[in-house]
Order: C-alpha cells, then sequence, then structure tokens
C-alpha cells in the first residue's frame, strides 16, 4: 500500500498505531512500531485505545502511557522528531491534519477498518470498522464502495459545525443552506431550536 501511493505521486503518509488492544503486549507493540518505522510514514501517531463506553482504568491508563514513551523513544532513535506524546514526524514534516480547515475543506484517503476519508470538503466516509470484516472484502476482490459507508447530511453539519464553533467562528443559517443545501439547512434550524 506504501508502495504504490508513493507511485501514484503520494508524497506524504500519516500513520496511527493502536496500543492496548486485547490480546496485545508491549513487545507487540514495539515490533509493530519498528516494522511500520521501516516504511518511513511522514509522521506516525501512537495511540491509546479508548474504550466504546466508560473510561481506561487508571492504572491501565497509566501502563499504556508508558507503552507510548517507549515506543516515541524507538521512533526518536530512529531518526523521527517527536512532536507531542503519541506523535513523531520525518524531516519535520509535520501533517495538516491538526488545521481546523483542512478537515472542512481538504481531502485526505483513510485505507484501514474503521478509517475515516473525506474528499473537497462534501464527501466524508467511515471504511468498514470491524477489521475482520474489512480484509475479508478487501481480499474477496470486492468492489472498493463495499469497503466504507458514506456519511450523511446530518454528520457532515455536525462535523462542520464542532469544527467551526469550537474556534470561534459563527454559523448562520444562510451559510448552512449554501453547503449543505434545503436539507441541511433545515437539520440546522432543529438543532439550534433544541440547543
Amino acid at each position: 500500500a506504501f508502495a504504490m501511493a508513493r507511485a501514484a505521486g503520494i508524497r506524504h503518509i500519516n500513520s496511527d498505531l493502536l496500543c492496548g488492544l486485547k490480546g496485545q503486549t508491549k513487545k507487540d507493540f514495539i515490533k509493530d512500531i519498528m516494522m511500520l518505522a521501516a516504511l518511513r510514514p511522514t509522521q506516525i501517531h501512537l495511540n491509546r485505545i479508548k474504550p466504546l463506553s466508560g473510561t481506561l482504568p487508571p492504572e491501565t491508563k497509566a501502563e499504556l502511557s508508558q507503552w507510548q514513551k517507549s515506543g516515541l523513544e524507538l521512533l526518536r532513535r530512529l531518526g523521527y522528531e517527536i512532536l507531542d506524546e503519541e506523535s513523531a514526524c520525518l524531516n519535520g514534516m509535520r501533517n495538516r491534519q491538526g488545521n481546523y480547515f483542512f478537515h472542512l475543506d481538504g481531502s485526505l484517503l483513510g485505507m484501514g477498518a474503521g478509517s475515516l476519508s473525506h474528499a473537497w470538503g462534501r464527501l466524508r466516509y467511515r471504511n468498514i470498522v470491524r477489521p475482520s470484516d474489512y480484509m475479508e472484502k478487501s481480499l474477496s476482490g470486492g468492489h472498493f464502495s463495499e469497503l466504507y459507508y458514506e456519511i450523511g447530511i446530518k454528520e457532515e453539519l455536525l462535523h462542520y459545525l464542532m469544527n467551526t464553533l469550537l474556534h470561534g467562528e459563527d454559523v448562520s443559517v444562510r451559510q448552512a443552506e449554501e453547503r449543505f443545501g434545503a436539507e441541511g439547512c433545515e437539520i440546522y434550524r432543529n438543532l439550534a431550536e433544541k440547543m
């Protein structure tokens, strides 16, 4: 996948690894980091798993934080620059993912189970979340469209509002209608009334 992306002219590849997966050991996590770093992605994020409900016990969170620190130290020794408590990059090449305008109007191709993609600020989709289902569809020669589902107008609007309002910008009814059409405008009005 890395070779094909690079052959297609994609120069900057961002990769995420999770620690704390069921059955995963620290040794497994470090081995995964070494394998990923050998592919030289531009940026690597080492994320702690977050439960779908509730929170991690404090001792588990502390243990996984230690895994992250060990992983980042390994990346530093492999030539990566440490950016924060979970990220490292090569040659100062930070990705634009932290810029909220990028989330609204940029294009990002997410590969792998559960990853999000967006194109031109108009289409967002999420890949099938369950890794075994994603792999089965990927390897069976199924059509690309079988690997994801499109995120609807309501989710698009909520994403837009979250990113815009949390960064101190106002959103008018006219802006909502221009961006999301009559249906999005109606959803926006209903949300505003509820608030």
